[in-house]
């Protein structure tokens, strides 16, 4: 089956005053029709650089985007001129940002902006539009929608402005939504039924879904597949069950431990000691090495290839073979 969604080798510099700085360095990753990837890992690991380089939403005048593949469904994004790209987003491929605040335009109303979707990408016209909109509004479980539509954004709650921005990104029924730590700024009751409205038009649409996410409950509940991303690199890519059952990466093996949970009632809670790299400073060898409970002396000097197992996971460790069994 072709990938909705499929990155090759991405990497992305941005410019400086000292030279350029690379924060992704060599990311793939793929997702399917009708299921959901999860990229997970600690803040600056390359999470949303790697997804925004995919809607090409980086400026290119301080970003350089480099990749052996970049292509939505049989659509090569490399060779696509801007127009073309701008045609695409909000239509085929599609993204819900962290803070719906700044996601919206504060000037404009929620109607006009939601509306503007459909001008736009089908050229509808106006009152059906309007009525596409209501409606949309309606599924994503605003109430009185048809007063919503008249209402600026400032005078919604978060959890209403999330939703308004889901709605505007399922407007066309895109192949791939790209959702961006959507929960992060919501409490846990909006928080699941956010998430389950994405549930619930990935059902309807056969949409692939891309979630960007450091909440290990979250994937959970949503994966069908993780990757993990550590310093700008995908140190392990599996499906869900593999990954929480055995994970063979040790930062993934950390991220896990770290986890709260009843069980651990009265004891400290696990931490990763130390701190992301710098993307300024990576370290010679493994990215994880200065921090991993595992590390070897190689470690400290041979950078890793990522390697695919038995099992059809993919890791970029020498030592997790020893993470496995340890």
């Amino acid at each position: 089956m072709t990938p909705a969604l499929e990155l090759e080798a991405l990497a992305v510099d941005f410019a400086s005053d000292r030279g350029p700085i690379t924060a992704v360095e060599d990311v793939s990753l793929r997702v399917l029709p009708g299921r959901t990837l999860c990229v997970v890992g600690e803040s600056g690991s390359g999470k949303s650089v790697s997804i925004l380089a995919a809607m090409g939403l980086l400026d290119p005048r301080r970003a350089t985007v480099r990749a052996q593949g970049l292509r939505l469904g049989n659509v090569d994004l490399l060779t696509l001129t801007d127009d073309r790209r701008r045609a695409l987003n909000g239509d085929r491929i599609a993204m819900v940002f962290q803070d719906p605040m700044t996601a919206l335009n504060p000037y404009l109303r929620i109607g006009t902006q939601l509306t503007e979707v459909l001008d736009v990408h089908r050229k509808m016209a106006k009152n059906e539009a309007t009525s596409q909109a209501i409606a949309m509004l309606r599924a994503v479980g605003i109430s009185a929608p048809e007063s919503r539509m008249r209402s600026y954004p400032h005078e919604l709650s978060g959890g209403m402005r999330q939703r308004v921005v889901l709605a505007m990104a399922l407007l066309c029924q895109p192949d791939v939504l790209l959702a961006d730590e959507p929960t992060t700024a919501l409490d846990v009751t909006i928080q699941a039924q956010v998430l389950q409205l994405i549930r619930d038009s990935q059902a309807r649409t056969g949409m692939a879904v891309v979630l960007v996410t450091h909440d290990m409950g979250v994937v959970a509940h949503m994966a069908d597949d993780v990757a993990v991303l550590y310093g700008g690199l995908v140190v392990e890519r599996a499906p869900v069950a593999d990954l929480f059952a055995a994970p063979r990466h040790p930062y993934t093996r950390a991220l896990l431990a770290s986890i709260p949970s009843a069980a651990q009632r009265g004891h400290r809670l696990q931490a990763i000691s130390g701190v992301p790299p710098s993307p300024q400073a990576r370290p010679p060898g493994c990215v994880f090495a200065p921090r991993c409970a595992f590390a070897a002396p190689i470690c400290q000097t041979v950078r890793p290839v990522e390697e695919t197992l038995a099992d059809g996971r993919t890791v970029r460790c020498s030592r997790h073979a020893d993470v496995l069994h340890g």
